[in-house]
């Protein structure tokens, strides 16, 4: 997962769904340790599944993990625009 994110900033799921992972501050690439540390804190967080309702009642359809990471999950179309 770790890989597919820095290389693509998708997994095959994420690319099904035409879905792509970003930071949140402009124009800054992807690092190894932001990715790492994303895939981490989102596997803890995956075993308490009722963190997920975070992501419902955020305005931006953030994690805990994207939070933590200042990442965030971008439509692929709306992303080009």
């Amino acid at each position: 997962f770790a890989l597919m994110t820095k290389c693509f900033r998708q997994t095959l799921g994420k690319m099904v769904f035409g879905l792509k992972v970003v930071s949140v501050k402009a124009d800054r690439k992807l690092t190894w340790s932001t990715v790492i540390f994303r895939e981490v804190v989102g596997r803890y967080i995956d075993k308490i599944w009722i963190l997920y309702i975070v992501v419902a009642f955020s305005p931006t359809k953030q994690g805990i993990h994207d939070y933590i990471a200042d990442t965030t999950v971008v439509h692929e179309k709306l992303y080009r625009k």
